[in-house]
């Protein structure tokens, strides 16, 4: 800070800033001037930022007003009522993006005195528009007495001029590259009432500066972090910046690059304080207020009382910690797990009650609070005010209890009183608004909260991280600008399009036209340069494919070398703890054996598990290890296979036999069918109503129908033989393990021969059936558990595309295309049927007790191509494995 600048403070001067953070660090500044000083309390400087100042006067004005001043939420949505109620309301696919344009043209006309649009000379149908849409917001305006930011410095300004402001004796301006003709006025009426008016001095440039050129951006950024690291261990008290242009879209990569350099901490997982670890830098740009999970949370609680919640979003409610107890939150976990396998692609408030009722995992609180919140909403009035919802909804999410039952730590203290901010900017909305419904005000507040940009205020710290423009007056003893390269500065023009082109050229708007924005850039260099005592300057050299260059504005610089800046040698996060400790090598591939005769579930899946990985049959049925299930539109391949299944089961449970089935009339197989079919569908329906509408059942029911029919013609070719079993569980102890089968179908022939039949509406290979690890075991484990001589084992394929049978019979003729051991290569090696059951006996026995005695490796059987369809990767985490590349078939990873 110059010296006359402080002199001038201390002396009762008002320093008017660009910016609020501007105004913050010369107010912090101030303060260590004063400290060093050796006071110990003194006035509070007058340090305003230009909104704040106009603002401050504005409530001197106010209770002499007749007006009243619109904020710029009001404002907005006053624009939006404008263009809604205009001719072009049909003709905008974004009214609202429209209304943020028309209202940065609205305030632009103001900061640069462009005179109003005239309807008469409208170039285009754009200006045209805009012009109607002018005249609109003035006369509403009017009428209501009301004024907004765009026009608010003009009043001041007259407050001023008329005497009726009192002006401070010296006013100083810091940060200002350039005065809008607006700012420029207003300073030339302050100086008009005997103010003294003082411009910044520009700064002088930096000793020590350097251009650096990287190799990418990740690069550019973990070079930057690199060396910010570097300068807080030479001395920790220094204050450091680094400067990033468009720094919302490279907020992730900056993150990750000064977190590895300046706060490992916060991204080891197994650091205790990985989520809350302090971080010594602080990124100027916030998030928006929805991304906070705290007002995420509410969010979605909110959109619940409306409209069912896509399957995710409802998850995310469920496991949210800011709902009620904690004590609860595992079971609400558990619910989201039962929530996802009904296969709904959506969830209401109903269904989240009945399954927070359900005795399989009672949530007995949440249930009592989806109770009461379901019954306020049920008493809503249907059309409201802001102000009217702005109450309900917070009365709302208390029967939820939101923000929940722990103590919130600082940021999120922060962010639940920005909530209480929002809702009352929501409830203001009443001047400009009128009445809407439930729906349209939770997503009036979800927008106002996406808008909403917030950022929890932290303690000092030493590195800053800021947009080109934000760093406009701040001082630094190191500075770091980063992405100065040929495409990024000077910026590209972006003319507001609902102002005449050629008149924003010809007053110098902003973004109007390339020298406008030349000029802006070679500002903005010199500023940036004198901005510390040693700047950096670095730019890409590709971004994906395209080749970037150096902005022409720092070709002059010097370019240097990360040797001679000494920042080569520094291992990142990672390199760090592979070099702290000794790695250690475990094999564990056997698990803790079962007893013999142990029951356990998963059925066939356990044998199909244990033949494709040991690893996966252990994870899968010891550990309970699931993949979430991620429901899709419509029905999916498992549950059209379910509907199928129960037709059959439905149909053959009521005829049982091939003699009924041959005996029925077209007129009464058809009735038969679409009676099995319809029980099916009501079957599944009551599970999923969202699914089953009214045309999607009748579509289902036609679909379904076809199919059943068309495999029952084939049915009926077939010899006689008596349904025996459709769907039933039996016992199977093989190995040491007792599981529960369940075949598809078990038919008797004539002389008394069992037919063993698994449905399939996908791939079936009967190829599958054989080797040491078997891709599918469950028709041979049907047939040893069979109570009876198996004659025959065979897929049924129902597809849109083929209906027939694929498998082995003992002899020919039992099953239509079914042959016998001599018509399959690999079955006929075995040499007879009853040793084929007994080498599928002691493969299976072999697989279970593989199982039993805890055989766990991961052992793809097919390699990666068995990989590809496990869920388990990310536990067993085979991809790591130093050949995971190269691993062939049958060969352990």
């Amino acid at each position: 800070m110059e010296e006359t600048v402080f002199e001038a403070l201390q002396a009762g001067a008002t320093l008017i800033t660009a910016g609020r953070r501007l105004a913050r660090d010369l107010a912090r500044r101030y303060g260590e001037r004063m400290l060093a000083r050796g006071h110990k309390a003194w006035p509070s400087p007058q340090v305003l930022a230009w909104p704040d100042w106009i603002a401050r006067h504005w409530q001197a004005l106010a209770a002499s007003e007749a007006r009243s001043l619109l904020d710029d939420t009001q404002a907005l949505r006053l624009w939006e009522s404008v263009i809604l109620d205009s001719r072009w309301q049909n003709d905008l696919l974004q009214p609202y993006a429209a209304a943020a344009l028309a209202q940065d043209a609205w305030n632009l006309m103001h900061a640069w005195r462009l005179p109003l649009p005239d309807v008469a000379k409208a170039a285009n149908e754009d200006l045209l528009a805009f012009a109607h849409w002018v005249q609109d917001f003035e006369r509403t305006c009017s009428d209501r007495h009301w004024i907004d930011a765009a026009t608010l410095p003009d009043v001041v300004s007259q407050g001023f001029a008329s005497g009726a402001l009192a002006p401070p004796e010296r006013v100083l301006l810091a940060g200002f590259d350039e005065l809008t003709p607006q700012q420029a006025r207003h300073m030339e009426v302050l100086r008009g009432t005997g103010v003294q008016v003082m411009d910044e001095p520009a700064p002088p440039p930096a000793p020590a500066m350097h251009r650096l050129a990287c190799r990418d951006a990740r690069e550019e950024f973990a070079i930057a972090a690199t060396w910010a690291r570097r300068r807080l261990e030479a001395d920790s008290s220094v204050r450091i910046g680094i400067v990033v242009p468009g720094l919302g879209e490279r907020r992730a990569l900056v993150v990750r690059a000064l977190d590895e350099a300046l706060a490992p901490g916060a991204i080891r997982p197994d650091a205790p304080d990985a989520n809350t670890a302090r971080r010594p830098y602080h990124l100027s740009l916030g998030l928006p207020l929805a991304d906070f999970p705290l007002v995420h949370a509410a969010l979605l609680a909110l959109e619940l009382g409306g409209e069912p919640l896509p399957l995710a979003q409802a998850g995310s409610f469920l496991r949210s910690p800011f709902f009620g107890a904690m004590e609860e939150l595992p079971r609400r976990a558990a619910l989201d797990v039962r929530l996802r396998r009904i296969g709904e692609t959506r969830a209401t408030p109903h269904r989240l009650l009945a399954l927070a009722t359900d005795d399989e995992i009672p949530c007995p609180e949440l249930a009592g609070r989806l109770r009461r919140w379901r019954a306020v909403i049920d008493r809503l009035a249907p059309r409201q005010l802001p102000s009217a919802w702005s109450q309900i909804f917070a009365e709302l999410l208390a029967l939820l209890g939101w923000p929940g039952s722990r103590t919130p730590d600082s940021a999120e203290y922060q962010t639940l009183e920005a909530w209480r901010e929002l809702l009352v900017t929501f409830a203001a909305l009443d001047a400009v608004s009128g009445r809407s419904n439930y729906v349209a005000a939770v997503a009036t507040l979800r927008r106002l909260a996406i808008e909403r940009v917030f950022e929890p205020r932290t303690a000092d710290v030493p590195v800053q991280v800021l947009g080109l423009f934000e760093a406009a007056g701040l001082e630094f003893d190191h500075l770091w600008v980063s992405g100065l390269d040929d495409s990024v500065w000077p910026a590209s023009p972006r003319a507001n399009p609902f102002l005449d082109l050629r008149l924003q050229r010809a007053r110098g708007l902003p973004h109007s036209s390339a020298e406008r924005e030349l000029a802006v850039a070679r500002r903005a260099t010199v500023r940036l340069l004198g901005s510390a005592r040693e700047v950096m300057l670095s730019h890409a050299s590709v971004d994906g494919e395209q080749v970037l260059r150096a902005s022409p504005l720092i070709t002059g610089l010097a370019e240097t070398t990360m040797a001679a800046l000494a920042l080569q040698g520094m291992p990142d996060e990672a390199e760090r703890l592979q070099v702290a400790g000794e790695l250690e090598t475990l094999i564990d591939a056997e698990a803790p054996a079962l007893t013999e005769g142990v029951e356990l579930p998963g059925g066939t899946r356990l044998f199909r598990d244990q033949s494709a990985c040991p690893f996966r049959a252990f994870a899968h049925v010891r550990l309970d290890c699931q993949a979430l299930a991620e429901p899709q539109p419509g029905l999916d391949a498992a549950a059209r296979g379910t509907l199928l299944h129960d037709a059959l089961r439905v149909f053959w449970q009521q005829l049982g036999s091939h003699a009924r089935l041959v005996a029925l009339s077209e007129v009464e197989l058809t009735r038969e069918v679409s009676q099995a079919v319809a029980g099916a569908i009501e079957k599944l329906a009551a599970r999923r109503r969202e699914t089953f509408t009214a045309r999607f059942r009748t579509l289902e029911q036609q679909r379904l129908e076809a199919l059943v029919l068309r495999w029952l013609a084939l049915e009926r070719e077939r010899r006689p033989f008596v349904v025996r079993a459709s769907e039933t569980r039996a016992p199977l102890s093989v190995g040491g393990l007792r599981v529960e089968v369940i075949a598809d179908r078990v038919d008797q022939m004539d002389d008394g021969g069992l037919v063993v039949i698994d449905y399939k509406t996908g791939r079936a290979h009967v190829k599958d059936w054989y080797g040491a690890r078997p891709a599918e075991p469950q028709l041979p484990l049907y047939a040893i558990a069979a109570p009876g001589t198996v004659a025959a084992l065979a897929y049924a394929r129902l597809r849109p595309d083929a209906c027939d049978f694929r498998g082995l019979a003992h002899e020919s003729g039992l099953l239509p295309a079914v042959g016998t051991l001599a018509d399959d290569k690999q079955a006929a090696t075995v040499g007879s049927w009853e040793a084929l059951l007994n080498d599928w006996r002691a493969t299976l026995e072999a697989l279970a007790a593989a199982f039993r005695t805890g055989a766990a490796a991961v052992d793809p059987r097919d390699g990666r191509e068995t990989c590809e369809q496990c869920d388990l990767e990310p536990l067993c985490r085979v991809h790591e494995h130093p050949r995971w590349g190269d691993v062939l078939p049958g060969e352990p990873a």
